[in-house]
């Protein structure tokens, strides 16, 4: 499940390493109407690949909304397992196999930076933030998971039908949480395995210190609910 947003420079390259990985494979990419034509050339592609799902959004953009969209279309597809992964190159297509793995003996799979052997090789500014945000969120929630801001996972189909999709509510990305939250409440089984977050390949990033601490707010919210009632309200 991708979620995109002004990633032409990466998406053509991206679906094409995706799908020699395993000819079962398939993708769903929900565009948020991105300028840039990054949906013109996800169409172009699905055209000659019938494996690739495009879902085109307008009105208003979010990581989140468009996440909880992709996930719904998922679902829809019945599959085994879904991944969710970044279209920028930071999350390494050839780790996806890897991560699918880790479900024999777990409902969710996290590619963590912050379990013994995961690193981050993005520039100092991406990880001071990621640390930050990630500890702030962890401490809130109190919960032994590592990597508590890490959108590169994969879920068991019963454990992504477990969370709803249709009925997350975060627009932005804290939507990465919530749908933690959401397993956690749901007593799933989580494994962390090391991975190593790579700096994007191509295009400008979309985090900013409005987004970010926009995200810990929403983050804090659910954090507290979570702590007070075991589970989202």
């Amino acid at each position: 499940m991708l979620p995109t947003y002004n990633e032409s420079e990466n998406i053509g390259r991206l679906v094409h390493i995706i799908l020699k990985l395993n000819e079962d494979y398939e993708i769903v990419a929900v565009d948020d109407d991105s300028p840039d034509g990054t949906g013109r050339i996800l169409d172009e592609i699905s055209v000659a690949e019938r494996r690739v799902h495009v879902i085109h959004r307008q009105g208003r953009r979010g990581r989140g909304i468009a996440g909880a969209i992709g996930f719904v279309e998922c679902l829809r597809l019945a599959p085994d397992a879904v991944v969710e992964m970044d279209a920028d190159f930071s999350h390494d297509p050839g780790f996806i196999p890897e991560l699918v793995s880790g479900l024999d003996g777990a409902d969710l799979v996290i590619a963590s930076r912050f379990v013994d052997g995961g690193r981050d090789l993005r520039g100092f500014f991406r990880r001071a933030l990621s640390r930050f945000s990630n500890l702030y969120v962890k401490n809130v929630l109190g919960i032994a998971v590592r990597d508590c801001t890490s959108g590169f996972r994969a879920f068991s189909a019963s454990a992504l039908a477990g969370v709803k999709p249709g009925r997350l509510t975060s627009k932005g990305p804290s939507i990465v949480q919530e749908a933690l939250l959401k397993c956690l409440s749901n007593g799933i089984r989580i494994k962390e395995v090391p991975y190593t977050f790579y700096e994007r390949r191509s295009g400008r990033s979309k985090l900013s210190f409005k987004t970010l601490f926009k995200t810990l707010f929403v983050a804090t919210g659910m954090a507290l609910s979570y702590r007070l009632r075991g589970r989202l309200a």
